[in-house]
């Protein structure tokens, strides 16, 4: 699969499943493995991520991390 922007609208959650999924697109193994279980730090080609936020509550706009 070819992407080339994951765009994000909503609030903190949006965004935090957007950074979930932008390190997961052009992974070719099981990513929820890798990076959930395993704690592997991403080695695939890693997707830009845009946002537009409704309301944030979670820091999300100024963090890397993400709540799930």
């Amino acid at each position: 699969m070819l992407v080339d922007l994951l765009l994000a609208v909503g609030g903190g959650s949006c965004c935090d499943y957007a950074k979930a999924v932008f390190g997961s697109v052009h992974c070719e193994e099981d990513p929820w493995e890798k990076y959930y279980i395993r704690f592997e730090k991403p080695s695939c080609e890693i997707a830009p991520v845009g946002s537009v936020l409704i309301m944030v509550g979670t820091g999300s706009d100024v963090i890397f991390y993400s709540y799930l």
